[in-house]
């Protein structure tokens, strides 16, 4: 639920804005900007990527726990008293640990006391950070790095019996004086840093013909690469990764999605439960904290109370309570309408749609023949070793198109006998393939995929346009009775029935009409 930020906390989050917007203005100059005041071009200075989990600056900091303000101080005084613990932090680690166990209770105590303290001091910051535009950027950055992380594990995971791609040339050379080089730069008291910049220093003092017998090893391990790697495509493991990819980038976008677009949609109403746990909950949560003697109640233990104090409400308020909830219910139902009728929620449609497809493509025809090549594709792998690699004019595919040009008509026509060979047999795979259990699956998928769209988009049209338009007559006199009997249940008020709670109310109106109008 979104809650209006709290008064005492606004001058704290215009704070942190105009913090954030004197930040950018009162930025040191880059270089290009010095560049600029001389009367040249500012140079384009890259922004550094940043590596490793994304900090977000801009939220209040969390404070710390008993343990972690032990271990603050500890950790200074281990650094001097035992240095040799600075390049173990495994050993670190277990060292204040030990030191932990050792603390009294009444330290523990007090330790524990000013984090509680400053906890409730944070809490409400934080939960007032949590309406802001830069937190919602941040989750977004955040959930993309996990979800690259994700990617990456999945790869590691499913394709550790693929071949090893060649090692470059400069690899090469790097390997075999790594050992000696990092030797030296023990001996020498320096730093990974230092053995990069030395094997870049041997490296650039290498003759340019030694530089080449590397180029050479490189491209052997290439072809070694290639012919290995076209053999592994071919197996289980590699199809069993790809389609495990393209489930998980799937599931990454359409979560993605969802959370961008819903971001801006009405928050659900509570039920009528959820408006007694929201008055209930604080004088539980204060009656918690008072507690010094004996164990606090945790969040599952809040729970179970706040379910025995709900089957102690009189019914007549439970009935109030949901009234309320009914009448919230009918405006988060109004309110997700309009949100629905943006385009926004209308590209959503369209994207999910797209992403769906794709997969289906992707995991369902995984095994579909792939199209024959065209003469002058046929005619290109014949003849690339006679071009000069690269891209422009006389090189790669430039080349070969000239070449192509010159052929003999005759030379032309045996690629083209060979090209609608392929082709026949490309076609008689596709109808073979197209009677498998796989197709039949593809099929039967994006017949769902796009129901679900075309359902989803109709509804959205007649929201749009057709909301006020006057309702269809009733096909029957069955329905009009059932009309009226709807609209005298609606006028009586109440909670707006489910699904279920309609269909008991045809039957029972069915059992009604044949009693009282059953034809003599």
């Amino acid at each position: 639920e979104r809650r209006p930020i709290p008064q005492c906390l606004v001058g704290w989050v215009a704070a942190m804005a105009s913090q954030e917007e004197g930040d950018a203005m009162h930025a040191p100059a880059s270089a290009g900007s010095a560049a600029a005041e001389d009367g040249s071009a500012p140079a384009a200075v890259p922004e550094k990527k940043k590596r490793g989990k994304p900090k977000d600056e801009m939220a209040p900091p969390k404070p710390k726990s008993g343990y972690q303000q032990f271990a603050g101080t500890a950790r200074v005084r281990l650094k001097e008293t035992r240095p040799e613990l600075v390049s173990d932090l495994s050993a670190m680690g277990k060292a204040i640990a030990e030191e932990w166990q050792n603390v009294p209770e009444e330290e523990k105590a007090r330790l524990q006391k000013i984090y509680d303290e400053e906890m409730a001091i944070w809490k409400p910051k934080w939960e007032a950070y949590k309406q802001t535009a830069h937190y919602r950027e941040f989750v977004e950055i955040k959930t993309d790095w996990i979800d690259g992380r994700a990617a990456k594990k999945l790869r590691k995971k499913m394709t550790a019996d693929a071949p090893k791609r060649p090692k470059s040339g400069y690899m090469i050379f790097a390997s075999e004086v790594r050992g000696e080089i990092m030797e030296k730069v023990k001996a020498e008291g320096g730093g990974l840093g230092d053995v990069g910049r030395i094997t870049a220093e041997r490296w650039q003092a290498l003759p340019e013909a030694t530089k080449a017998e590397y180029g050479e090893r490189s491209a052997k391990q290439k072809e070694v690469f290639d012919v290995e790697f076209a053999e592994y495509r071919k197996g289980a493991s590699h199809k069993a990764y790809l389609e495990a990819k393209a489930k998980l980038e799937a599931k990454q976008k359409l979560k993605k999605g969802f959370r961008t677009t819903f971001s801006e949609a009405p928050k659900k109403a509570p039920s009528a439960y959820g408006l007694f746990r929201r008055e209930a909950m604080p004088k539980i949560v204060e009656e918690n904290d008072k507690i010094e003697d004996g164990p606090k109640l945790d969040l599952s233990g809040i729970g179970k109370k706040l379910a025995e104090m709900w089957k102690e409400v009189p019914e007549e308020k439970k009935e109030e309570y949901q009234k309320e909830a009914a009448k919230l219910k009918a405006e988060y139902d109004e309110q997700m309408k309009d949100f629905k009728k943006k385009s926004k929620y209308t590209q959503f449609l369209e994207n999910r749609q797209k992403v769906k497809a794709r997969e289906n493509i992707q995991v369902n025809l995984i095994d579909m023949p792939k199209r024959p090549k065209s003469v002058f594709a046929l005619f290109a792998d014949d003849h690339k070793d006679q071009v000069e690699p690269g891209k422009g004019e006389g090189k790669g595919r430039h080349a070969l198109k000239e070449l192509f040009v010159k052929a003999d008509e005759t030379k032309k026509a045996e690629y083209e006998r060979k090209e609608n060979e392929l082709r026949e047999q490309y076609k008689k795979e596709v109808s073979e393939y197209k009677a498998s259990d796989a197709y039949r699956t593809f099929e039967a998928t994006k017949d769902k995929v796009m129901k679900e769209f075309q359902t989803a988009a109709i509804k959205v049209t007649t929201m749009r346009f057709l909301e006020e338009a006057p309702a269809p007559p009733a096909k029957s006199a069955f329905a009009v009775y059932l009309n009226e009997k709807r609209k005298q249940t609606d006028a009586s008020g109440g909670a707006k029935p489910t699904k279920a709670a309609r269909n008991d109310e045809v039957v029972a109106a069915k059992k009604e009409w044949l009693f009282f109008f059953r034809p003599p």
